[in-house]
Parts: structure tokens; sequence; C-alpha cells
């Protein structure tokens, strides 16, 4: 499966931002909308024990300066600007499968903050 997906504002054309993340067989690629072009390209099977992401389906969204990919259970934040890894999270232990990616419509973002604000001192 190839996963192409919008930056944050999920109403906006594809590529309105300039950029397309593409998730595809164990890679996640930054292309130019205009034209295609290939701006970077990472292979995950080489980041940090994620060996079984190799040829595997890759599931992308695009957030604060971040391409997040998710892949055989696990999530990588990739900057935008070079592809270079930012963070990793291995959540294997929870099974198999493919890993899904949501990201919040940046309209909305103000109250998933503070909901988590009023939740997160509850022990929730």
């Amino acid at each position: 499966m190839t996963s192409l997906v919008n930056p944050p504002d999920a109403s906006a054309p594809l590529g309105a931002h300039g950029v397309v993340a593409v998730g595809h067989a164990g890679h996640v690629l930054l292309l130019e909308a205009a034209t295609g072009r290939v701006i970077w390209e990472r292979s995950l099977a080489g980041m940090g024990g994620a060996t079984a992401c190799t040829g595997q389906p890759v599931s992308v969204a695009m957030a604060g300066g971040l391409v997040l990919a998710g892949c055989m259970g696990h999530v990588f934040a990739l900057a935008i600007a070079d592809g270079l890894l930012e963070w990793q999270v291995d959540c294997r232990g929870r099974g198999v499968g493919e890993t899904s990616l949501s990201v919040p419509n940046p309209k909305f973002a103000h109250t998933l903050r503070q909901s988590h604000l009023r939740t997160s001192g509850s022990g929730h």
C-alpha cells in the first residue's frame, strides 16, 4: 500500500504547502508537489531496530514540521527539511500489523490541548 497524505489541513488541496509525503515499501519520500521531484528519501529499516519495516507498507502524515511515518509497530518523526530522524517509538509489543497515524486538524488543536490539560492530572 502506498500512502499519500496532505499536510495537517486535510481540506487543503494535495500539496498545497509545496510538498507531498509518500510512504511505500519501507521507505518515506518527500516530493515537490509541483513537479514530483524527490527532495529526500529515507529507508525506515535502517533506523534503530526497525528491520521489520523492510518492504512493508508505510503510513505517513505531516504535522508541525515533521513527516510522521508508521510501519510494523514503529512510529518515526522525520524532519521535513532534511528527513533526519527526530524521534522514534517502538510499539511492537502490542502485536503485529499495519501501523496507522492520525494528525488533528489545526482548527481543533486548541480544543485538544485544553482537553489534555483537563485530563492529564486525573490519572487517565
